[in-house]
Parts: structure tokens; C-alpha cells; sequence
């Protein structure tokens, strides 16, 4: 049945999983606090199990949900052996002459639900953080915490989460700081184009100042070469006057003398 369930997707954790030369107690009990479903094997033997009634009592107090499978008929033992926990709980009938195995495994999973694909990915994602160091995305974050009350962390899942969110935190903040340096870029920018847009306007208004000067000058070189012109007519006329005036005097004081 582990096997199967491993197959099917289950997170089944039993104490043949048990890492070796590490103390036995402390791994049963800090697999049993990070499961969220438990699965009892109810016989003869497992009802006189001291580690089975301890087990069944920490998934008592710890609120999960418990799902005893009755694999042996009562007859060696009684209802009245039963622990308190399974007490007020109906019994899955799991003996072996009850209905084939396929059935009896199919009715498990449907009182476990079905696996979870996040499950199966944070189970992988464990190997890849412990070989390569790669982390957990967004979305697959937000699919841990949804769904849980309903996975099984495996060993190193915690370090890998918690890791992954102070990634996620810090990318975070990150992004929001160049968010701001865009938006402060891009103020700057609107700026800087005004104030080209406002010089552009300003050549402008100097470049028809040039051309209304330029023009202005135009025709003040007009007017001084025409008074230049007619300056020139002036000196030449009063020259000519000049010496006709010089020429008609020498002839009067040429006929006085005679």
C-alpha cells in the first residue's frame, strides 16, 4: 500500500524512510507533525503498540485528520481495545476478504483526496535546491501556501520556502525601487523635452529675428548706396559748376587787361 500510494502521487511517509545513523524518535515525530493526514493500520498487534497509541494521540491533539483502515477481523481483540482517538471515529473496513485490493485502495484515496501536483514539484524542487540551490518561483509559492493544510514537507522543504520567499521579497523590492527610478526617468525626460521644446521656439523667434534683421539690413544698404548715388551726382555737379565759375573768371580778368 506505501508503494502504491507513492505511485499514485501520495506524500507517504513511513519509518522504513528513516534516514540512517540520525536518532529514530525525533524523526517519527517531526514527520508525524508535518503531515496533515494520518492512515492507522487497525489489528490486534498495532492496537497493543505503545509507539501507535503515541503516534494516534500527538495526530489527536494536533487536530488531522485520522483515517483508520481495519485490517484484521475482531476476533483476537475488541472494539473495547481500540485507543480513545479512534473511539468516536467509523472504522474503514480494509480486511482482505471485505473486497478485492483494488477497491480497498481506490476507497483510501478517496477519503485522502487527490494528490496534489504541488506536492509532487516541492518534492522535486527539494532535490534541485540541495544539488544546484535553485528556488522556488512565484506561483509555486503561492501554491504552497494555499494548499497547506493539505502537503507533507518533506525534509529541507522549509529551508527551500523560507529561502525562496526572502528571494521573492527581495526581487520584490527591487522591482518596485527601479519602478520609481523609471517613473523619475521618465519626469526627468518630460522635463528635458519642454524645455528643448521651449529653446526650439526660442530659435525660432531668433532665427525671424535674424531674417526680419537681415532684411532690415537689406534695405539700409539700399538707402545708403542710393544717398551714396546721389551724393555723388551733387559733387560732380557743383565740381563742373566750380570750374566754369573759375574758367568765366579768368576770361573777365583776361578782357579787363586788354
Amino acid at each position: 500500500m506505501y508503494d502504491d500510494l507513492l505511485i499514485e502521487g501520495y506524500p507517504v511517509w513511513m519509518d522504513k524512510a528513516m534516514e540512517e545513523l540520525k536518532e529514530w524518535k525525533p524523526q517519527i515525530e517531526d514527520n508525524l507533525r508535518n503531515s496533515n493526514r494520518y492512515v492507522v493500520l487497525i489489528s490486534s498487534h498495532s492496537v497493543k503498540s505503545k509507539w501507535v497509541l503515541h503516534e494516534g494521540s500527538m495526530a489527536y491533539a494536533l487536530k488531522r485528520l485520522i483515517i483508520p483502515l481495519l485490517i484484521e477481523k475482531f476476533e483476537g481483540y475488541s472494539a473495547k481495545d481500540l485507543p480513545i482517538w479512534v473511539e468516536e471515529i467509523q472504522l474503514v473496513n480494509f480486511v482482505e476478504d471485505f473486497m478485492d485490493y483494488p477497491n480497498r485502495l481506490k476507497k483510501l484515496k478517496q477519503y485522502l483526496g487527490e494528490p496534489l501536483p504541488i506536492q509532487k514539484h516541492l518534492e522535486e524542487m527539494v532535490i534541485q535546491y540541495k544539488t544546484s540551490g535553485m528556488l522556488l518561483g512565484e506561483v509555486a509559492l503561492d501554491l504552497i501556501e494555499k494548499h497547506k493544510d493539505k502537503i507533507v514537507l518533506p525534509e529541507g522543504a522549509k529551508e527551500l520556502i523560507e529561502r525562496s520567499r526572502r528571494f521573492l521579497q527581495d526581487y520584490r523590492t527591487r522591482y518596485a525601487n527601479l519602478e520609481k527610478d523609471y517613473e523619475m526617468a521618465k519626469i526627468t525626460i518630460d522635463d528635458l523635452e519642454k524645455k528643448y521644446q521651449n529653446l526650439s521656439a526660442n530659435m525660432y523667434d531668433l532665427e525671424k529675428k535674424n531674417e526680419r534683421a537681415n532684411i532690415d539690413n537689406y534695405n539700409l544698404l539700399k538707402k545708403i548706396k542710393l544717398y551714396a548715388e546721389g551724393h555723388t551726382f551733387l559733387s560732380l555737379f557743383f565740381f563742373i559748376l566750380i570750374v566754369l565759375s573759375c574758367y568765366i573768371l579768368v576770361v573777365v580778368i583776361s578782357l579787363s587787361f586788354m
